[in-house]
């Protein structure tokens, strides 16, 4: 049996856990823009 405290609870895990996947891919995409010119440049 599905209470709504464990919905509520699984739907705000998966909000974070999906909200820390959306920065690491920022960073990773930030990270990647701003070494891309230095190896494509020199």
């Amino acid at each position: 049996m599905m209470t709504p405290q464990i919905i509520r609870g699984r739907r705000m895990t998966a909000v974070l856990f999906v909200s820390a996947v959306v920065m690491t891919a920022a960073a990773a995409v930030a990270a990647l823009v701003r070494y891309i010119p230095q190896w494509s440049g020199s």
